[in-house]
């Protein structure tokens, strides 16, 4: 599987368990061991190799089954009729035959230069490698969504950090706007904190737009 595709994959899932786990609360907030399990089920790169997985363990089941004996059965039956003297001689060469016949035949292999062997181990080996390209493509996504997780919800701090910062220099500027009206302070301390809040919201905004 292309690395790209699984690492976009990957971001994708995380950052919607991430404001998934965000947005929710109390019984409804998805724990981030409950995220990795949804993104690894639901990934259908991880389905897909997990069908491949499946088909080949059938395969294996096969060529364990070339160890038993096989079965054969045979069954023929008809209708015949015989005219033929001594028939006749009994007035029976209208009557019709019935036959029916009936073989079973079982083999059993007991030497095969080592054919079936090769063949379970060969199968076996093909099992063993699609199941480690499972458990990769699953590690690859379970990583991939505990990382950008994290990414998010080190923005979301952020996010939340400069909402406060920005409430605090709203409040500083209307105090300094009230010490103005008393005379204590004066348009250039205005000035000063209006500069101030106006960095805040940028950084607000910024970190908003890292954030989305």
């Amino acid at each position: 599987m292309n690395t790209t595709n699984m690492s976009t994959i990957g971001r994708r899932l995380g950052l919607l368990m991430a404001a998934t786990m965000l947005t929710c609360g109390g019984a409804h907030a998805l724990t981030l061991k409950e995220a990795m399990a949804v993104a690894v089920e639901s990934n259908p790169e991880i389905g897909q190799a997990i069908e491949n997985r499946e088909a080949i363990e059938f395969e294996l089941r096969q060529a364990k089954g070339l160890y038993l004996p096989s079965v054969d059965v045979e069954g023929s039956a008809g209708v015949r009729r015989l005219d033929n003297s001594s028939r006749r001689s009994l007035s029976i060469e209208d009557d019709s035959l019935y036959p029916a016949e009936a073989n079973l035949v079982v083999t059993q292999k007991l030497f095969d230069s080592g054919a079936r062997r090769a063949e379970l181990n060969r199968q076996a080996s093909r099992v063993d490698g699609a199941s480690f390209r499972v458990l990769e493509r699953s590690e690859f996504i379970g990583l991939s969504v505990v990382q950008d997780y994290l990414e998010y919800m080190l923005q979301a701090s952020i996010v939340s950090e400069a909402k406060k910062n920005l409430s605090f220099h709203q409040a500083i500027l209307g105090d300094i706007r009230q010490g103005i009206s008393g005379g204590a302070l004066n348009e250039a301390d205005r000035q000063q904190a209006e500069e101030r809040l106006f960095a805040a919201k940028a950084r607000m905004q910024e970190a908003t737009e890292e954030l989305e």
